[in-house]
């Protein structure tokens, strides 16, 4: 029998997984750090935006511009069935790929039922991620629809006009927020891969991609050009 000490690096890797992803994800959507991040900013853009899109007469850019983010998820959506696809395959092929991984010596040894939990994990986190990539996909379709409903605006319904926007600005922001979360389960599903290495290269790649994930939201150019808007 195995004795559980040999399981005490994959359970403390998994648990630094989780506490990274659990808790970026907390900070930046329920506390006022947050608030000063990319996605924050760029959710006032999508308000901004639409309230803009409900006083002019010509809207073909902003249909455009909504078919092109609805193009986006869908890519992604796609994308995330191919890669479940074929995570499922090498289920099917766990024996020898167990193998294939005990013969390397710089590896850490893995058994069949810890490289099928593994893949199974990313198995998991690639299913979020298209459940929220294809409800985006829906969202970019909701606020086409709410752009479409928008009235022409005249001297008589302008407050109408800019309630329509508000709400379809509200509806942008949702869109953006399950967008948002789809890449991020991209980005910490990505570092799963090195759990088939090694637990303490998987906590390095964890922490790698967490710091990505800050310097991108916090610290970028793009952040600062939104700022300074």
């Amino acid at each position: 029998m195995t004795p559980l000490s040999t399981y005490a690096p994959d359970a403390i890797a998994f648990a630094w997984f989780v506490f990274c992803w659990a808790g970026y994800v907390l900070a930046t959507n329920y506390t006022s750090w947050g608030k000063a991040g990319f996605v924050a900013r760029m959710d006032e853009q999508r308000k901004h935006w639409m309230l803009e899109m409900a006083q002019r007469e010509n809207r073909i850019v902003d249909a455009q511009l909504l078919a092109a983010l609805a193009s986006g998820n869908a890519f992604f959506a796609s994308t995330c069935v191919f890669v479940i696809a074929g995570l499922m395959a090498m289920l099917g092929a766990s024996g020898q790929v167990s193998e294939v991984f005990k013969s390397i010596p710089f590896l850490s040894s893995i058994s069949v039922l810890e490289f099928e939990l593994k893949i199974g994990l990313m198995i998991a986190i690639y299913i979020i991620a298209f459940f929220k990539f294809a409800w985006a996909y829906r969202l970019s379709l909701s606020t086409a629809i709410l752009v479409g409903a928008t009235p022409e605006l005249t001297a008589k319904n302008k407050a109408k006009c800019l309630r329509q926007g508000a709400r379809a600005g509200e509806m942008a922001v949702l869109l953006g927020k399950h967008t948002t979360a789809g890449l991020r389960a991209f980005y910490f599903g990505l570092s799963v891969l090195t759990w088939l290495l090694n637990p303490y290269i998987f906590m390095i790649a964890v922490a790698w991609v967490l710091a990505v994930l800050y310097r991108r939201e916090y610290l970028s150019n793009a952040l600062g050009t939104l700022r300074a808007i």
